[in-house]
């Protein structure tokens, strides 16, 4: 190369280096924030209470992150400290005062990125219940599997069924004990045998004596729960009703409660073996060993079988909820297409059965749901499904013991004409006649909540919502309120009895 093509060509390298230098590295594809979890303690919260909020936020790309809280409705103020000192809606976490009206409020917060001019950003909510109730205590949670439906007796104790572990559990103010059975089984073989020792007349032509021995022997066995829904309890009879839905039918068990719950659930079965004799003149027979007799044995406190009529079994397919009126000895019974009302006076031939009512309406197909008594009227809660909508239904109805005449509906709560409806489950009947119903199922989109109104059918307040949080609900199904006006909540999703207080 020449000494003149070289003084031309280092000028050019060298201003190509520069350029190499000074080139902007190309731009990389943001990622954008991931959202952990969202919480708000407590999610029920007083008028003159304080909501603590946090955002659990990481961002792959460890950008600065901005917030902005804010609340469907307008209302409330957030703050930067628990001392509510410095207002701010940016800060993370946060602290929220509701507004002095009780409500279910939807709160937001978006979370954005500092990257370039195309920043991320996402986004999230939770519901805050400002109400005059508030969580009194949790029970149960290490005792549960799947909770389904309860009665709180008069004296505190608990009875509530578990599909889950298909049993029924039973509170008696110290501890928890669970059952298992909902019956027995029993086999019976008869032998008789006839002794061949006998004695004759002088003419040896007349049998004087015959000696007849029969044995019985009987094995009993118990029949476990498949899974255990409806429970009520006749507090004057101290009998305890279970309903247990099998594959093909549904046992309806009664069980004297005095022999429930005893220290023999490690017998795994009986068997006995009675021997009678009788002769031949009088035909008396005369017990010479203990006789186990069937029709009163009480093995754990298992009283009396379903009996074998079709109608039985077919009517009460799949009950949610039953109650027994304890001065008529009535029992009802909602299930999927009706109420079933019964004489639970017990017979060779079983209940009788006085009325039946379905409960489908203007072309729906109820469901139902939770069913309660209260100062002789018969409440329900129903929900059905047509073309992928939801109705949901409370009704109340009076007449109910008129033995073959369905009752008098006399008034209803319905989700066409009141958007707090959807999904309902459980029904509790407060001492002022209020009408409480938990709500949750279907659809993650409905509400997880408590919902109450008054004697009149009128709204009044709602709270809760659905998670695991420890005033959150996931499916509650039953609903009981004692007569202090604690609200007891059966929580199947979060497997355990959550209880409100005002």
């Amino acid at each position: 190369m020449t000494k003149k093509m070289l003084f031309f060509a280092i000028p050019l390298f060298i201003i190509l280096l520069l350029l190499s230098c000074t080139k902007k590295p190309a731009q990389r594809d943001n990622l954008y924030p991931i959202i952990n979890s969202i919480e708000a303690s407590p999610n029920i919260v007083f008028k003159e209470g304080v909501v603590y909020l946090n955002l659990a936020v990481t961002d792959p790309d460890e950008d600065k992150m901005y917030f902005e809280w804010s609340c469907s409705q307008g209302q409330g103020e957030f703050f930067a400290d628990e001392t509510l000192n410095t207002a701010s809606n940016t800060a993370n976490p946060c602290w929220w005062k509701p507004p002095a009206v009780e409500s279910n409020y939807k709160i937001s917060v978006t979370c954005t990125d500092s990257i370039g001019d195309t920043p991320g950003f996402v986004d999230t909510n939770v519901t805050v219940s400002v109400s005059i109730y508030s969580l009194d205590t949790i029970i149960g949670e290490d005792e549960f599997s799947s909770p389904f439906s309860m009665y709180l007796d008069d004296a505190g104790k608990m009875y509530l069924t578990d599909p889950g572990l298909s049993a029924i559990h039973y509170y008696n103010g110290t501890r928890w004990i669970s059952w298992n059975y909902f019956g027995l089984d029993t086999t019976i073989n008869i032998t008789t045998t006839y002794d061949t020792t006998f004695e004759i007349d002088s003419t040896d032509t007349t049998i004087l004596f015959i000696d007849t021995t029969k044995v019985v022997e009987t094995f009993i066995g118990k029949d476990l729960y498949d899974s255990p829904s409806a429970i009520s309890v006749d507090e004057n009879m101290n009998f305890v009703y279970v309903a247990n839905v099998k594959l093909d039918s549904t046992v309806m068990s009664i069980y004297d409660f005095d022999k429930m719950f005893t220290s023999e659930d490690t017998v795994t079965a009986l068997s006995t073996v009675v021997t009678m004799s009788t002769d031949s003149g009088s035909g008396v027979w005369d017990t010479l060993t203990d006789t186990l007799l069937l029709d009163t044995v009480c093995l754990y406190g298992y009283q009396f079988r379903q009996n074998d009529r079709s109608d039985l079994n077919s009517r009460i397919k799949s009950p949610y909820s039953s109650v027994i009126d304890p001065s008529s000895q009535w029992l009802y019974i909602s299930t999927e297409i009706s109420i079933v009302a019964y004489d639970t006076t017990w017979s060779t031939d079983g209940w009788k059965k006085y009325w039946s009512m379905s409960i489908a309406k203007n072309q729906i197909n109820y469901k139902g749901r939770g069913l309660k008594l209260f100062d002789g009227d018969l409440y329900l809660a129903s929900f059905g499904v047509k073309k992928d909508t939801v109705h949901s239904l409370i009704r109340r109805f009076t007449d109910i013991e008129n033995p073959g005449v369905p009752p008098t509906e006399v008034f209803e709560i319905s989700s066409d004409n009141d958007t707090t409806l959807q999904y309902v489950s459980g029904i509790a009947i407060a001492q002022d006649g209020h009408i409480f119903v938990t709500e949750g199922g279907g659809s993650e989109k409905s509400y997880h909540r408590v919902v109450e109104y008054d004697e009149k059918g009128d709204y009044v307040r709602s709270f809760g919502s659905l998670g695991g949080g420890d005033d959150q609900f996931n499916f509650p199904t039953d609903i009981f309120i004692d007569s202090e006006g604690r609200i007891y909540v059966v929580d199947m999703g979060n497997a355990c009895i959550k209880v409100f207080k005002k």
